[in-house]
């Protein structure tokens, strides 16, 4: 959210276009980690899953609960980057809402 006090800045269209790719560029990134972490862990649960059915008995309740904690603690930390992506996301919208007013407004002007 763009703080009050500051709607009456000019906002240079250029500044706000790169500024906006920057921050798109670093969602993208950020997003693509997120992707390769998952399908990381996925590999892994697939592997213990593999080893589990091939060896003809089920791992220890202890190997099972300490996999069932790992992923947990993934999840909670994927849904938290998750978010913090949301709200860069909404801050490059307001940053795209407020150059196309400030544009509009210089149209009008002209």
């Amino acid at each position: 959210m763009i703080p009050r006090g500051f709607d009456d800045i000019q906002i240079d269209k250029a500044d706000v276009t790169e500024t906006i790719d920057h921050m798109l560029e670093a969602i993208m990134t950020e997003e693509k980690a997120l992707a390769e972490i998952l399908e990381s862990h996925a590999c892994h649960i697939q592997s213990y899953v593999e080893e589990s059915l091939h060896s003809s008995c089920l791992s220890g309740d202890s190997d099972l609960y300490m996999l069932s904690q790992s992923l947990k603690r993934i999840a909670d930390q994927i849904l938290l980057k998750e978010w913090l992506i949301l709200k860069k996301v909404e801050v490059v919208i307001q940053l795209k809402q407020k150059s196309l007013e400030t544009e509009g407004y210089h149209a009008k002007e002209e």
